[in-house]
């Protein structure tokens, strides 16, 4: 075999086992943190203030997405059921739970058929976001941008990770100030119930068994 040819094998396999020993080590590195415990607990008082979201009606916005769409929360909803949740950047928190926030956007949209929307809130402008986060996480689903976290004052959502459901006709189903194996099965069942689906079973993988919130995204700005 010509040297050219080997060279060329072998540096194909160092590529291949290279993005294989990356996803390993972000995979570990997820797993360490989580089961290192909550750095963020949710604390009974957190719990109590997402409580008062119930029933309420979803804020109105108007934020543009990475796409450079502009998206109020009619748009958003779309007359379907969807998962709101809020993203920091730079927090690791954030960047744990997306690929498990993605998992169930795949399970709850079975068939090629959206069923249950999702939509992420992130801290940063579209270019940023578009550079940082969906460049680097590849969503399936729309992220909008909030520079100023002004949407998370109004959805009440002072740290990252905070998931809101919310109805098709633009109402809080409820909210959680973080996430776990818990959380993701709860928003499973009621979106599946809100959609009209047949709910079955998630798996929840890697997801903590701890509540577990996310960084604060401003913290000397109290939320509304």
């Amino acid at each position: 075999m010509r040297p050219a040819v080997i060279g060329g094998i072998c540096g194909i396999a160092l590529a291949v086992g290279g993005v294989a020993m990356t996803v390993a080590t972000m995979n570990r590195n997820i797993m360490a943190n989580i089961d290192a415990g909550p750095k963020h607990p949710v604390t009974d008082p957190m719990k109590k203030e997402a409580e008062k979201m119930a029933l309420k009606p979803a804020p109105e916005f108007s934020l543009t997405s990475t796409t450079g769409s502009l998206i109020n929360l009619e748009k958003a909803v779309d007359g379907k059921p969807t998962v709101f949740y809020f993203i920091k950047d730079g927090c690791p928190c954030s960047t744990d739970a997306e690929p498990m926030l993605q998992r169930l956007y795949q399970h709850l949209n079975r068939d090629e058929k959206v069923s249950v929307n999702f939509v992420g809130v992130i801290d940063l402008d579209p270019k940023d976001a578009l550079d940082k986060w969906v460049k680097g996480f590849n969503p399936p689903y729309t992220v909008l941008c909030s520079p100023d976290a002004k949407a998370m004052k109004a959805f009440n959502a002072p740290n990252s990770v905070y998931i809101t459901l919310v109805t098709p006709d633009g109402k809080i189903q409820k909210q959680w100030p973080g996430w776990s194996k818990r959380v993701l099965a709860e928003i499973n069942s009621l979106a599946s119930k809100l959609a009209g689906i047949e709910e079955k079973e998630f798996d929840t993988a890697y997801a903590p068994v701890e509540d577990t919130s996310g960084c604060e995204f401003n913290p000397d700005t109290p939320t509304l």
